[in-house]
């Protein structure tokens, strides 16, 4: 009776625990909805990766979602696919007479920097993640590792830009080998560092400089879909990479900025005994749609492919920051970096952990 009794126990706890695979789809295109925020309980669980994809445990209904292009969304039960619906309607522009989509990006992108630089906000609080997969694919080990906390950005404001004080806190760090070995060397990542972007670099598209935003490009590469929210699309090709961007923009201030990047890996970059190339790199990143226009998310994602000696890896990146209204402001210790606050939490191999992101 025991055995028994035990047997359904741990039945029930699988049961509630079991993650689940949910795929976001756009209810007009039907396409697959990246960076989904999802949340239970005011806690952000997950946010869906390229393909629109995430896990999630039964346990966690009912879950919100909230996406910047969509309308949010109660889900009270599980299920396998999830529709949004889009919050704006737009058609494709029918132009009179020629439009110098160059300049008027120029000027969007200035408008908008404008916009952030009058704001007086200082605080800005959300969920920071950085998730890593490394796979060796000659053994088909693998090591995935998470890393997140409640992050508070304190910004010192000038009239020309914006810098930034961390302050975490609620720190913690996840493991997890696999593979026939489960080999525990993590020194063949350590040898990409430098192309894995830093959270300090990701903030200088905050728009209070306009570097990272300059972009290049020929009218008959561009394109626009208008309504009450309007997209401007820009698509470049050279013979190493294909680069799309789309940017979204309400009276003449960007709210949604999105870049990617697709390399050609047949022409790799070689280095001693590295070979490498970026196969894919995408950012992302928002902002409010109040009059305060601050920095709302960012999230990077990466892909690099490499070998050492001639012995083939992967490695794939996707790091952010997530404002959240549901997380209290802390300021009692300062960081200047993220890395070096991590450096003080031990890890865990608690595989629950590591369902933040699925690669």
């Amino acid at each position: 009776m025991k055995t028994l009794f035990l047997i359904i126990n741990i039945t029930l706890v699988n049961l509630i625990y079991a993650q689940e695979k949910i795929i976001f789809f756009d209810t007009l295109s039907n396409a697959p909805i990246k960076n989904v925020h999802v949340y239970s309980s005011n806690e952000l669980l997950t946010l869906s990766n390229e393909n629109g994809e995430i896990e999630l445990a039964n346990s966690s209904y009912p879950i919100k979602t909230k996406s910047w292009a969509h309308h949010d969304l109660t889900v009270e039960s599980q299920q396998d696919t999830i529709f949004l619906a889009p919050k704006f309607q737009q058609m494709e522009e029918v132009t009179i007479k020629p439009i110098d989509y160059n300049q008027f990006y120029k000027e969007l992108v200035k408008s908008s920097q404008q916009k952030v630089l009058s704001d007086t906000s200082t605080l800005i609080t959300g969920d920071f993640f950085h998730s890593l997969m490394f796979i060796d694919l000659k053994s088909h080990d693998s090591i995935y590792i998470l890393k997140k906390c409640d992050l508070t950005l304190k910004q010192k404001r000038t009239s020309k830009k914006i810098d930034y004080e961390f302050y975490p806190s609620n720190g913690e760090k996840f493991i997890r080998f696999e593979g026939s070995k489960k080999s525990k060397d993590t020194s063949k990542i350590s040898s990409m560092n430098a192309f894995i972007p830093k959270f300090t670099k990701m903030l200088q598209y905050d728009l209070s400089k306009t570097k990272k935003y300059k972009v290049e490009f020929e009218n008959k590469q561009a394109h626009r879909e208008l309504g009450e929210s309007n997209s401007l699309f820009v698509e470049k090709n050279s013979d190493k990479y294909k680069t799309e961007i789309q940017v979204d923009y309400i009276n003449d201030c960007i709210n949604q900025f999105q870049k990617e990047i697709n390399g050609d890996c047949s022409k790799p970059t070689k280095f001693l005994n590295i070979s490498m190339c970026i196969k894919n790199q995408s950012q992302t990143i928002e902002f409010e749609e109040d009059n305060n226009h601050q920095l709302k998310s960012i999230v990077f994602h990466i892909t690099i492919d490499y070998t050492i000696d001639d012995d083939p890896y992967t490695i794939k990146v996707a790091q952010g920051f997530i404002q959240s209204n549901y997380i209290e402001h802390t300021i009692s210790n300062s960081f200047n970096d993220m890395d070096t606050y991590f450096k003080s939490i031990d890890f865990s191999e608690d595989s629950t952990g590591l369902n933040f992101y699925q690669f």
